[in-house]
């Protein structure tokens, strides 16, 4: 997705806000939970 082939809407979307949690979305702790499991710095390696 990312480099010299990368879709002009991908660049777009990665230039807009970046993620902020899930602040109130009903499964908040077990997204949270299933995400540190997999990878504890989850929240810093995103790529928005």
């Amino acid at each position: 997705m990312n480099g010299e082939n990368e879709l002009p809407l991908y660049t777009y979307l990665k230039s807009q806000k970046g993620f902020e949690g899930f602040s109130e979305h009903p499964y908040k702790e077990l997204l949270e939970k299933m995400f540190s499991e997999a990878d504890p710095d989850w929240d810093k390696n995103l790529i928005c």
